[in-house]
C-alpha cells in the first residue's frame, strides 16, 4: 500500500461460496488505512577551496550540495543564502527555485572574497537552504566551512641617498634622504626608529621622526643633514637601520643601502708678487725696498714656504725679514722685504725675479715668480735759487660806488688821500704804501669810519648800503 501523507485507503473483502445445501453464501467486510506523514529532512553541506588563505584576503571557491535523503517525496529548494555573500541566486551556478527528486542531489558552486587578518579565529560560511516538500511540508538544513587566514611575515625597504657623494676638500655638508616603504601585502607598520651608522639617532634631525604608520604599499620619506670633512681620498659610508612593529605585533628591522662620500683633491695655488721702492733712481743707483708677498689662493690646504728665490740677489732667507719653512693658511698670505744696492748707467733697467716653492698639505710641490723692475735714470744736479730782496710796492686803491644813490667821499685818514666816486661808478683813489691804515666812508646811506689792512698792489674797495 503506498499514498502520500494524510489520505486514506478502504480495504473491502468479499466471501462468496455455497453451503452443504447448496445455497450460495457471500459476506463483505471494509476497513479504513490511514497513510501518516512521513517527516522529510534535507541535507546541506558546504565545502571550500581552499580552506585557508594568505591575509589580508583571498578567493576561495564554496561548492554547496543539497540532498533531498527521501524515499517519497520530491523537494522544492526556494531559499539559499549564506552569512557572507547573503543570497546565492544567480551566484556562480546556484540558481533557485531547485526541485530535488527522491534520494537525488543539486549542486552548485560560487566563489566570495574572505578577508581577515592572521591570528583571528577560523572565518565561517554558512549556507542556508530551506524550502517544501510534495506535502507542502516546510524543510530546511544548514551547512557550514571554514577558512583559515594565514599570516604572511611584514617587510619593509629601506633606501637611503645623498645629494652629493664628492666634496671638494676639506669636506662639507651633505643632504641625505631616507625613505621607508612598506612591502608587506597586509600588514601596517609603525616606524619605531631610524638609526644612522654615522649620524645616530635620527629623530628630529632634518624633518625626521618616527610613529609614522605606514599602511601597504606607502613610503615614509625625510631628509637630514651631516657634516664630513678631510683630507683628499677620505671616505665615509653610512646606512640607516628602521625598527618597526607591524599590525600583528610583530617587531623587526631592516638596513638600508651604504651610502659613500668621498673627499676630491683641489689643486692648491699661489701668487707670488714683488715690488721695489723706489722704481727708478738717477745714475749711478742705490738703495733699493724690495717688497716680496705669496699669497695662499687654495681654500682648503695650508702651504708650507720652501724657499724663496732672487735670481740676482740669491737665496732671501736670512735677508731682511725673509726666512723659510713657513705655513701659510688657506686664502692667507706671506710677506717680507729686504734692501739692495741697485747701480748702473743712465738709461738702464734693472730687472730681477723672485721664485717660491711650497708644498701643500696634500705633499704636492707647486712654484711661481714675479718679476720687478727698476729703472736708471740722469744724475741728480741739485740747484739753489737764492731769493731776491725786492721792496714791497705800493697799494693801488680804487672805490667802487655800489648804487648807493649818490657821491661817496673816500678819505685814507692821516696820508692825504681822498677822492669822491659818483654813483655806480668806480674810479682810482690813489697809492700808498702797504700797511694798516683808518679810513672814511661817507654816502647818502650815512658815514663810517673803519681801520683796513691794505697789501700792496692793485685793490678795489666798495662802498654800499645796507
Amino acid at each position: 500500500m503506498e499514498g502520500d501523507g494524510g489520505e486514506t485507503h478502504t480495504n473491502t473483502v468479499t466471501v462468496s461460496g455455497v453451503d452443504d445445501d447448496g445455497q450460495s453464501v457471500g459476506a463483505t467486510a471494509s476497513e479504513d488505512v490511514a497513510i501518516e506523514n512521513v517527516d522529510n529532512p534535507i541535507l546541506a553541506s558546504v565545502t571550500a577551496e581552499p580552506t585557508s588563505i594568505f591575509e589580508p584576503s583571498g578567493l576561495v571557491t564554496f561548492t554547496v550540495v543539497i540532498t533531498n535523503p527521501s524515499d517519497a517525496d520530491t523537494v522544492t529548494i526556494d531559499t539559499l543564502k549564506d552569512n557572507l555573500a547573503g543570497d546565492l541566486n544567480g551566484r556562480g551556478s546556484c540558481m533557485i527555485p531547485q526541485t530535488i527528486d527522491e534520494m537525488e542531489q543539486y549542486e552548485c558552486v560560487y566563489t566570495a572574497i574572505i578577508t581577515g587578518d592572521a591570528g583571528d579565529p577560523p572565518i565561517p560560511n554558512i549556507v542556508i537552504a530551506s524550502g517544501k516538500d510534495s506535502d507542502n511540508q516546510l524543510v530546511n538544513d544548514t551547512g557550514v566551512a571554514y577558512v583559515s587566514i594565514i599570516d604572511v611575515d611584514s617587510s619593509i625597504e629601506v633606501t637611503t641617498t645623498a645629494d652629493q657623494t664628492s666634496l671638494p676638500e676639506p669636506g662639507g655638508t651633505v643632504a641625505f634622504t631616507v625613505k621607508v616603504k612598506n612591502t608587506s601585502l597586509a600588514d601596517s607598520v609603525i616606524i619605531n626608529s631610524l638609526i644612522d651608522s654615522v649620524y645616530g639617532n635620527l629623530a628630529g634631525k632634518g624633518n625626521c621622526v618616527t610613529g609614522a604608520n605606514l599602511s601597504p604599499n606607502t613610503t615614509y620619506q625625510c631628509t637630514f643633514s651631516g657634516n664630513f670633512t678631510g683630507q683628499p681620498g677620505a671616505s665615509q659610508t653610512n646606512s640607516v637601520r628602521a625598527d618597526v612593529t607591524d599590525s600583528d605585533n610583530k617587531s623587526f628591522f631592516q638596513e638600508s643601502n651604504d651610502v659613500t662620500v668621498s673627499i676630491i683633491d683641489v689643486p692648491s695655488a699661489i701668487e707670488v708678487t714683488t715690488t721695489a721702492t723706489p722704481s727708478s733712481l738717477p745714475e749711478p743707483g742705490g738703495l733699493v725696498n724690495f717688497t716680496v708677498q705669496v699669497k695662499n689662493k687654495s681654500t682648503a690646504d695650508t702651504i708650507t714656504l720652501l724657499s724663496l728665490y732672487n735670481d740676482v740677489y740669491g737665496n732671501l732667507d736670512g735677508k731682511g725679514t725673509c726666512s723659510g719653512g713657513g705655513n701659510i693658511a688657506p686664502s692667507s698670505q706671506y710677506q717680507c722685504n729686504f734692501t739692495s744696492d741697485v747701480s748702473g748707467v743712465q738709461g738702464q733697467s734693472k730687472t730681477s725675479t723672485v721664485t717660491a716653492n711650497v708644498q701643500d698639505d696634500d705633499g704636492q710641490s707647486l712654484n711661481d715668480s714675479d718679476s720687478t723692475t727698476i729703472t736708471i735714470g740722469a744724475r741728480f744736479i741739485q740747484k739753489i735759487n737764492l731769493p731776491i730782496l725786492m721792496k714791497p710796492g705800493s697799494v693801488l686803491l680804487s672805490i667802487q660806488n655800489d648804487n648807493t644813490g649818490g657821491n661817496v667821499v673816500f678819505t685814507v685818514i692821516g696820508i692825504g688821500i681822498s677822492c669822491t666816486v659818483p654813483n655806480n661808478k668806480t674810479q682810482f683813489c690813489g697809492s700808498f704804501p702797504p700797511g694798516t691804515y683808518n679810513v672814511k666812508a661817507q654816502s647818502p646811506c650815512g658815514a663810517a669810519t673803519v681801520q683796513k689792512v691794505y697789501g700792496s698792489g692793485p685793490q678795489t674797495t666798495r662802498i654800499f648800503c645796507q
